[in-house]
């Protein structure tokens, strides 16, 4: 992340071993904050791998928009159907965080989040141009309003009550109890979210706005897992407002929808550029 700008240098220094001290002490410090809210090996490893698997969901989009913005590039392999096989791929890495269920994903939902401010703060202020104090502002102030109101909102009002029920072998019966402290999250986070966002947007140069306006659609992404995951049968409710299977259609229509809107919003970036003129499928101008 650091020799892609997205993190301080000095994660790059390597030791007398040729280990990079830094960066080894800050993964084992998440790692060993990560035991905190997770203390038992079988809960850590799910939230780990539906935070990857949601990492996975841009994969079936790329291929569609690479076949657009990359059409002469040498492929060795070339994928049958595309665009089906991009859409089926899209939907079912989508459902997976959602099927881990609502008490995994929140968590998985606050710490994605929570990597927003390092754009705003490393990749927008060494690659679009954005001071980086103006930045840092923003993002200090993003991760106050999301550690808030993740704890207050999310933990103290839903999940604390959660694990006192499952402890007694039952679940939570659905009322504004708990719903409106949810949606109340749910609103507020999408709020700061777009705003703060949108406003790196204004700040950036023209390359930095092209790479955040085609990006939108991971934002309506991870919102909408949350809400999906709070309603359906994977949540807290002894009976879920979206039971099964109605939730798992609905899931995948609006899975269906963001794929769409991923690959409408595909661009040729520089970095892609690069590649291809090194692969010679892009001639450098004389």
């Amino acid at each position: 992340m650091a020799a892609d700008g997205h993190l301080p240098d000095w994660f790059l220094h390597l030791n007398r071993w040729k280990v990079p001290k830094w960066a080894t002490i800050a993964a084992w410090l998440v790692g060993a904050l990560f035991l905190i809210p997770y203390p038992a090996w079988v809960y850590l490893a799910t939230f780990i791998s539906s935070t990857t698997v949601t990492t996975y969901i841009v994969t079936g989009a790329s291929v569609v928009v690479l076949r657009r913005t990359a059409p002469n590039a040498p492929r060795p392999f070339k994928l049958p159907v595309a665009y089906l096989m991009g859409a089926l791929a899209f939907i079912f890495a989508f459902l997976i965080p959602y099927w881990a269920g609502f008490t995994t994903y929140w968590g998985v939902f606050a710490l994605i989040l929570a990597g927003l401010p390092f754009f705003y703060m490393y990749t927008a202020a060494n690659r679009f141009g954005i001071r980086r104090l103006n930045a840092a502002v923003l993002g200090i102030i993003y991760w106050i309003i999301l550690g808030l109101s993740t704890w207050f909102l999310i933990y103290q009002d839903i999940i604390v009550p959660y694990n006192a029920a499952s402890a007694s072998g039952t679940a939570l019966t659905f009322s504004m109890k708990y719903f409106t402290p949810f949606i109340t999250y749910w609103v507020l986070m999408l709020i700061v979210t777009v705003i703060f966002t949108y406003i790196i947007h204004m700040w950036a140069n023209e390359e930095g706005k092209r790479h955040i306006s085609s990006g939108w659609w991971a934002v309506a992404m991870l919102f909408s897992v949350l809400i999906l995951d709070f309603v359906g049968p994977f949540s807290v409710w002894k009976s879920p407002p979206l039971p099964f299977p109605w939730d798992t259609v609905t899931a995948a229509i609006i899975a269906l929808a963001l794929f769409f809107w991923s690959v409408y919003s595909g661009i040729l970036t520089k970095d892609l550029e690069i590649v291809l003129k090194e692969m010679g499928v892009i001639k450098e101008k004389k």
